[in-house]
């Protein structure tokens, strides 16, 4: 393949194709394919000539394509990717209620799941649908507004509105890095050290599996300890 045609608009537009992982193999596809390149599929025999480029998929959401050799084979070049979109999955939808049907939905990877609620949302994906000649696939993906995932009345969530809550890490990278409560000591790259080694921990705890409420106890812990530190240095001064 050139990249003599390679541009940030056909980068977008294959971005903007992929909106779930078997449109992106479906892009991919097509752009193999318009650069010479033949389907095998898994299940057929495969007929491979010298020189020739080809690529498979496996389920819809994995591609791999290659070229052969024209000649003896004395080495070869790899290259792989991998993306993941953190989304919701639809579990079940049941029935329509008033207009309305309602979906069990599963978060999948790793999202800010607060900036999906209150706003519109389509669906897209594979469909498999039953015809006279058998089940089909269908690629799906209705450029419309379909869903909304509200968010909670505030009597129901009383957190709504408590942001971030980053303050108590923010004092216990200070503390860590050597500010002193008292004013007067402290530097920026103190501060910055400070909170590499809070982060350090932060991920020690969550790979030890420490119950989220307990690491917030051992946090707050880091911080009576260092602020004791620092009286204790701040008494024996005077």
């Amino acid at each position: 393949m050139q990249n003599t045609d390679f541009s940030i608009e056909g980068l977008f537009d294959f971005l903007n194709a992929g909106v779930s992982a078997f449109h992106s193999t479906a892009a991919a596809a097509a752009i193999l394919e318009a650069n010479g390149y033949q389907n095998c599929p898994e299940s057929a025999a495969w007929q491979l000539a010298p020189g020739g480029k080809y690529y498979t998929t496996r389920n819809g959401t994995a591609i791999l394509a290659w070229r052969m050799p024209t000649g003896e084979l004395t080495g070869w070049h790899a290259a792989a990717s991998h993306s993941d979109s953190p989304t919701w999955r639809i579990k079940t939808l049941n029935g329509a209620d008033h207009g309305f049907a309602r979906a069990e939905v599963e978060g999948y990877g790793g999202m800010l799941m607060s900036t999906w609620f209150d706003r519109p949302l389509s669906v897209a994906g594979r469909l498999l649908v039953r015809t006279a000649e058998g089940v089909e696939s269908r690629l799906v993906h209705p450029e419309r507004a379909l869903a909304c995932i509200p968010n909670l009345c505030i009597h129901f969530n009383r957190e709504a509105n408590t942001g971030l809550n980053y303050e108590c890490d923010a004092i216990a990278a200070c503390v860590i890095g050597g500010v002193s409560f008292n004013g007067g000591i402290g530097t920026v790259p103190g501060v910055v050290i400070g909170s590499i080694i809070l982060q350090a921990i932060n991920y020690g705890l969550y790979f030890l599996g420490v119950n989220a409420y307990l690491q917030y106890i051992i946090r707050g812990a880091i911080i009576i300890i260092a602020v004791a530190i620092d009286v204790q240095k701040y008494v024996a001064k005077k």
